[in-house]
């Protein structure tokens, strides 16, 4: 029975995602029709799956794991790019609508869903800009096996992006937004939090196409659902405001470098004690071997949330290595390594040593294109969490096997689209 509604509930979603896109093909006839130049792109992509989780839940070593837990996939994303008024202005829309039943544990069987909405503009050569709303649907990132009911979190986006432009190398960029972030059952509500950030710099651009920008950031959050309790061990909220700067460096035609670093001061309205200077730093560096390998490296230490009653934040510190290799026009292999240090900063009230996991985690996945649509894909994951002598550690890992449609009505369509925003790689 519990099969037959979710197959019920999947073609209603589908109904609607398929109205959605005819919608995009009737505005699509009408705007070649009214003007030659613009080009529309619509992408289609339909993906099924079955997954072979060893630890959903991630029970810790000291508890009894669930094993052989599979699950089924079904999912359904499309985009849409639509040139709007003159080359330089178009509408971006994205949809994803997918269905997860679970064997083993019923109770994770649910619905993920992601959207969003992009108008980009420009008004001469002097203001360009983007405005955007998105909503995204996620299960819960189970940890310790402490909760074992289905929860979900939910983040709605709306924000706004206009750069003045002063010379042809040098211009003003201004980011406004605003978000909603929250769970459906009540224990983790205690995180539902809204958020504002306003960020604006000075941004020098190349003529190799490399930038440097330096700025300033004010970012709120506010959990407004917590008990007076919550409150006077985890406050209110916070307020981090940053100094920033940003470089993508375009080093040669097959090194490319991204660094980012800002200093941070973190204020509690309540917790004056908690108050901090942190340090956020990220580089991402890619480098094409040749035309069928490429290897991307990063490293990052930076202050991350976290859902746990008894700590205020972490401050993750680690690094990844991808490695992609064409074989050929139908193989493609991906494989990545990664090592992460998590340090817990505890609550105030709290006597204990701050906490420290050590977080490895490696990949490797194989996509055989049979034909230039029709993706097969295999997917492996392992990890541990390493958090002895404290607690017991946590590992898990995972197989997945797939198949993906795509449709374009023109070539390189789902590139432009950038569909992997909602099918990350793993």
């Amino acid at each position: 029975m519990r099969n037959v509604k979710l197959s019920s509930k999947i073609s209603l979603k589908q109904g609607r995602l398929l109205w959605l896109l005819g919608l995009g093909c009737v505005c699509t006839c009408v705007f070649n029709v009214e003007s030659a130049w613009a080009t529309p792109e619509l992408v289609l992509q339909l993906e099924s799956s079955w997954q072979e989780d060893s630890n959903p839940l991630h029970s810790n070593e000291a508890q009894q794991p669930i094993s052989g837990t599979s699950s089924l996939g079904a999912e359904m994303r499309a985009g849409l790019v639509l040139p709007l008024l003159s080359e330089r202005t178009r509408l971006i829309v994205g949809v994803s609508d997918a269905a997860y039943s679970y064997h083993g544990v019923d109770q994770l069987s649910h619905e993920q869903r992601s959207w969003d909405l992009a108008l980009e503009w420009a008004e001469g050569d002097l203001l360009n800009g983007r405005f955007s709303v998105s909503d995204t649907q996620h299960l819960f990132p189970y940890s310790d096996g402490s909760l074992t009911q289905l929860d979900m979190s939910h983040l709605a986006v709306q924000a706004a992006e206009v750069n003045l432009k002063i010379t042809n190398d040098l211009s003003i960029p201004l980011h406004i937004e605003q978000n909603r972030f929250y769970y459906d059952l009540p224990q983790n509500q205690l995180y539902n939090a809204t958020g504002t950030t306003s960020q604006i710099g000075v941004l020098y651009t190349s003529t190799t196409g490399s930038r440097v920008q330096l700025g300033t950031r004010v970012a709120t959050q506010t959990f407004g659902q917590r008990t007076a309790a919550e409150i006077a061990s985890l406050d209110s909220g916070f307020k981090d405001t940053e100094l920033f700067a940003d470089v993508d460096w375009n080093y040669s035609a097959l090194t490319s470098v991204r660094m980012r670093m800002g200093i941070i001061n973190r204020h509690y309205p309540l917790l004056t004690t908690s108050d901090s200077k942190l340090v956020s730093t990220l580089l991402d560096t890619r480098y094409n071997y040749s035309p069928q390998v490429r290897f991307e490296f990063q490293a990052w230490d930076q202050p991350i949330p976290i859902v746990d009653a008894s700590v205020l934040y972490v401050v993750a510190k680690g690094a990844r290595l991808d490695t992609v290799w064409q074989y050929s026009d139908k193989l493609r292999l991906r494989g990545f390594g990664l090592l992460q240090q998590d340090t817990m900063i505890n609550i105030a009230s709290l006597s204990s040593q701050d906490r420290v996991e050590q977080l490895r985690r490696t990949g490797l996945s194989v996509d055989y294109f049979w034909m230039p649509n029709l993706r097969l894909f295999v997917q492996a994951r392992t990890e541990k969490q390493v958090r002895t002598p404290i607690l017991p550690d946590i590992t898990q890992s995972s197989l997945q096997i797939g198949l993906e449609y795509t449709f374009e009505n023109t070539a390189g369509a789902a590139k432009n689209n950038a569909m992997e925003r909602f099918n990350p790689t793993f």
